[in-house]
C-alpha cells in the first residue's frame, strides 16, 4: 500500500549553521545514496571554508579534516536542487558573502535560484516577526526582513507551476 506522502516533494531548510547543514545534503546527496530534495530554503547560511568563513561552524564540522569539504560552494552544479535563499548585508555573525558566493555558483551550474539580500539586521532573525524577536540578543522584528517568508512561498508556489522538481 503506497501512502499518501509518498510523492510529496522535501523542501530543506536551515538557519545559519542549520542552514549549512541542510545545504550539505543538497550538495551532498548523491555520495549518501539519498534521494536528491526538491529543493533548499538557506537563511543567512554558512557556506564557505574559505575567507568568508564562519570559523566556529567550520572548525567543528571540519574537526581537523580537509575543509574544502565543507565550502559547499566550490562544490554547487547541477545536481543541487533549486534554492531560495536569504540574508542582511549587516550580518556580522555569518558574512553575507556566503549566500552571495553560494548563489552564483548556482546560477553559474544552471541551477534556479532566488536569492534576497536585506541591507539591515542582525544575523539570527528567524522570521523576523513579533513571536520570534530576542531583546535580549538585541534581535528585534523586522517587517522588512519578515517579507522573506511571502517570497519563499511565492518561489514554492512558482516552483509548483512550473513542476520543478
Amino acid at each position: 500500500m503506497r501512502s499518501r506522502w509518498e510523492n510529496l516533494p522535501v523542501y530543506l531548510c536551515g538557519f545559519s549553521a542549520g542552514g549549512h547543514l541542510a545545504c550539505s545534503l543538497g550538495v551532498h546527496w548523491p555520495e549518501f545514496n539519498v534521494p536528491r530534495p526538491n529543493g533548499l530554503i538557506l537563511s543567512y547560511p554558512v557556506i564557505s571554508a574559505g575567507e568568508y568563513a564562519h570559523r566556529g561552524s567550520i572548525e567543528n564540522l571540519a574537526g581537523g579534516r580537509d575543509a574544502d569539504y565543507f565550502s559547499l560552494e566550490k562544490h554547487a552544479g547541477k545536481h543541487v536542487p533549486p534554492t531560495f535563499l536569504w540574508a542582511t548585508a549587516e550580518d556580522a555573525t555569518v558574512p553575507v558573502e556566503n549566500t552571495l558566493m553560494f548563489a552564483y555558483a548556482l546560477m553559474k551550474a544552471g541551477v534556479p535560484v532566488e536569492m534576497h539580500i536585506y541591507p539591515f539586521g542582525p544575523h539570527g532573525l528567524s522570521l523576523a516577526t513579533a513571536e520570534t524577536q530576542r531583546p535580549e540578543n538585541k534581535v528585534y522584528a523586522d517587517p522588512h526582513v519578515a517579507t522573506w517568508s511571502d517570497l519563499c512561498v511565492d518561489w514554492l508556489d512558482m516552483l509548483e507551476r512550473k513542476n520543478i522538481f
